[in-house]
């Protein structure tokens, strides 16, 4: 197999910096409000290539149950105390501390709508889901039927209207409807970079053209906006070699602490800053720096990171 279709650690910790910077730029309704288009424009791609991401990892770890649990671990946890998180301030904000089955439900089906409803926030999602996706992707490199049956699936949920996905992810718990959507992204993106090193140049440049074709209202191609993550995930292992810097690696490194805590600072920003582009701009790096200073402050912190940041089921075990 060409070595050249997986990607080395630097060049993951850069594609995930971006990415990060991307996400947090989109929860930023001073730089993408709905009005201006651009957070619509972010989520056609930007989330999605954190799924793409280990499709390129060139390691096929034995399937253990220790393994699934720290998988788990690592991403229930930090959900749950998001959540909790989310209820609190939800709760204060509306005067109102309600409880019942439906946010149980919401915590276990882990989808944006649910999550929204009974707990104020939509951004959690990405940990139950990210979860049940990594899971899958590891049974599916041990059997291919299963690989090619879920690629099947995918691509099938690519053909639903948007009702009918809102109700096949709304019924599935943990996430898994969604996680089935994004495998796809995943198989293409890999087979496409495999057909050659070109494919690459030509992602780059397909992603230039949907983009131009979105911005201007065009809507010549606007039924190629679903080929938009996997055109910007091969346009980024085009330049992740000139964007190895240590900054943006750090960025990376800890993306998963960064989403967790972004939020919260993104909305405290519109009471410090202007509401203008420069603004925003500001908003956007003190959230970044903010959000990186107290996740490294939680990790050096043994006992903190095994509360809110495990990385195993031994770090539990540690607090038990």
């Amino acid at each position: 197999m060409n070595q050249n279709l997986y990607i080395d650690r630097d060049t993951s910790s850069v594609i995930k910096g971006v990415l990060i910077i991307l996400i947090v730029m989109g929860h930023n309704k001073v730089l993408c409000s709905t009005d201006n288009k651009g957070a619509d424009y972010l989520y056609l791609f930007h989330v999605i290539c954190f799924f793409i991401l280990p499709f390129f990892y060139d390691t096929k770890k034995e399937i253990t149950v220790k393994r699934l649990c720290d998988i788990v671990v690592r991403n229930w946890i930090p959900y749950f105390w998001i959540c909790i998180a989310c209820y609190v301030i939800s709760s204060v904000a509306n005067h109102e501390f309600n409880w019942d089955w439906s946010h149980v439900w919401a915590f276990v089906n882990g989808t944006q709508t649910p999550l929204l409803k009974n707990f104020g926030f939509i951004f959690p999602w990405f940990l139950p889901t990210y979860c049940s996706f990594y899971i899958l992707y590891l049974f599916t490199n041990r059997y291919k039927h299963f690989y090619r049956l879920l690629t099947v699936l995918s691509l099938i949920t690519w053909s639903f209207s948007w009702s009918q996905f809102h109700y096949f992810k709304g019924i599935i718990p943990f996430g898994i409807g969604l996680a089935i959507y994004y495998f796809g992204f995943g198989v293409l993106s890999f087979y496409v970079n495999r057909l050659s090193v070109r494919m690459k140049y030509l992602g780059a440049f397909l992603f230039v053209l949907l983009s131009v074709d979105y911005w201007l209202d065009y809507s010549f191609l606007s039924y190629s906006y679903k080929l938009l993550p996997i055109c910007f995930f091969l346009g980024l292992l085009c330049i992740a070699p000139y964007l190895n810097f240590r900054w943006l690696k750090l960025l990376g490194d800890n993306s998963l602490g960064i989403y967790m805590i972004h939020i919260f600072l993104v909305n405290v920003s519109y009471f410090i800053f202007p509401d203008n582009f420069w603004g925003g701009m500001i908003g956007l790096v003190v959230t970044l720096l903010i959000s990186l200073w107290l996740v490294k402050w939680v990790v050096k912190r043994k006992k903190m990171r095994s509360i809110f940041l495990p990385r195993s089921w031994s770090d539990i075990k540690m607090n038990v």
